[in-house]
C-alpha cells in the first residue's frame, strides 16, 4: 500500500477489508455459507456501498495455495456452515482435513438450509 493506515483513502485497512470480502463471496459462490455465534445465516454482503449502509465484514480469508480466484472451492465448502474467523487453507495434518485451520469455526450441519 503506498498510503499511511491515516489517509482517507485506500489504506492497509480498506485493502485488508475488500480482500476479506471477496474470499466471502467466494465462499458463498461455492455453496457455503457463514452462521454468526447464535446460528444466523449472515447476509450477503452488498457489492457497493453507499455512506448510508453499514460496513458489513467477516473475517474470512483463502490461502492462495488452496484458489487463487475462487476456482475449486466447491468441493472443499459445498453445504459447509461457517464462523468467523475463518482461514481457509490446504488440507494438512494440523487441521481437519477439509482446509480447515484450528483457529477457525466449521460446522456441518443440515446441508444448507
Amino acid at each position: 500500500m503506498k498510503n499511511s493506515p491515516t489517509a482517507e483513502k485506500d489504506t492497509p485497512a480498506t485493502a485488508r477489508s475488500a480482500l476479506m470480502n471477496l474470499h466471502y463471496r467466494y465462499i458463498l459462490q461455492a455453496g457455503g455459507s457463514f452462521r454468526d455465534g447464535v446460528g444466523q445465516v449472515l447476509p450477503l454482503i452488498p457489492l457497493r456501498r453507499s455512506n448510508s449502509q453499514s460496513v458489513f465484514e467477516v473475517e474470512c480469508e483463502i490461502s492462495p495455495l488452496l484458489s487463487y480466484a475462487g476456482e475449486g472451492l466447491e468441493e472443499t465448502v459445498r453445504g459447509n456452515f461457517y464462523e468467523a474467523p475463518l482461514h481457509l487453507d490446504v488440507p494438512s495434518a494440523r487441521d481437519d482435513g477439509n482446509g480447515t485451520a484450528p483457529d477457525s469455526k466449521k460446522m456441518k450441519t443440515d446441508g444448507g438450509k
